[in-house]
């Protein structure tokens, strides 16, 4: 839901630039070390280009500050109370 919400409001907004297409880079690092991000220690040439003329979000809000809950919660659009996923352990 929460995905689908995105994609449509980036859909907007490239509609409203005259651009058609989208693509959508999602980093589930919770730490983006990029140059478009300010970070100079990595060198990313090619992304840093193509953020130049994209809409890059500076803020990224997640449901848990942990990898796979708030992956899971991305891809599925659950709350990792719904899912029941919490942590990287597996279920016993």
């Amino acid at each position: 839901m929460a995905t689908a919400a995105l994609l449509a409001a980036l859909a907007a907004a490239g509609c409203a630039h005259g651009a058609t297409d989208i693509i959508f880079l999602v980093a589930d690092d919770l730490r983006p070390e990029l140059g478009c991000y300010g970070c100079s220690g990595m060198r990313t040439p090619h992304l840093d280009a193509l953020a130049a003329d994209a809409v890059v979000f500076d803020r990224a809000y997640v449901s848990v500050a942990w990898c796979s809950p708030s992956r899971t919660a991305f891809l599925t659009s659950r709350k990792p109370d719904t899912s029941r996923v919490w942590s990287v352990e597996p279920a016993e």
